[in-house]
């Protein structure tokens, strides 16, 4: 259920505020907070990562804004290393005591799903050939 958040945000950024509302509602060391935090800044890394297949996607896509809390918590820009900077710092706010979980490769899974269903699976695959994923 955590992931699918990531899925929402990725087809609809606008929820991104939906996002924060809820956040804004919890304590600041609340672990539910922590999670929702780490997702909305996956699903904005995830759309720098994949920011040209968005775009053609659907057209007139918008990027979740996310600078207040990458600056808030000393993290990576999304843009910088096309998102995979601001993903690994989001899987270290998620990973707490199961320090072997691979957060990133889950998060990447859902944005390869969402793509695909958002493009149809002939054109998620014409696309990642030609981007070698």
């Amino acid at each position: 259920m955590r992931d699918a958040v990531i899925a929402l945000l990725l087809r609809h950024s606008e929820y991104a505020s939906a996002v924060r509302a809820v956040m804004s509602l919890l304590p600041p060391d609340d672990p539910g907070r922590f999670s929702l935090t780490a997702r909305l800044l996956a699903a904005a890394a995830l759309q720098r990562e994949h920011a040209a297949t968005w775009a053609r996607a659907l057209p007139g896509y918008q990027q979740i804004d996310v600078a207040d809390l990458v600056t808030a918590l000393d993290l990576p820009a999304p843009e910088e290393d096309d998102g995979r900077a601001l993903l690994a710092a989001a899987q270290e706010l998620v990973r707490g005591r199961h320090r072997t979980l691979d957060y990133i490769d889950g998060w990447e899974d859902v944005a390869r799903h969402a793509l695909r269903e958002t493009m149809g699976v002939a054109a998620f695959e014409h696309i990642m050939a030609a981007v070698g994923g």
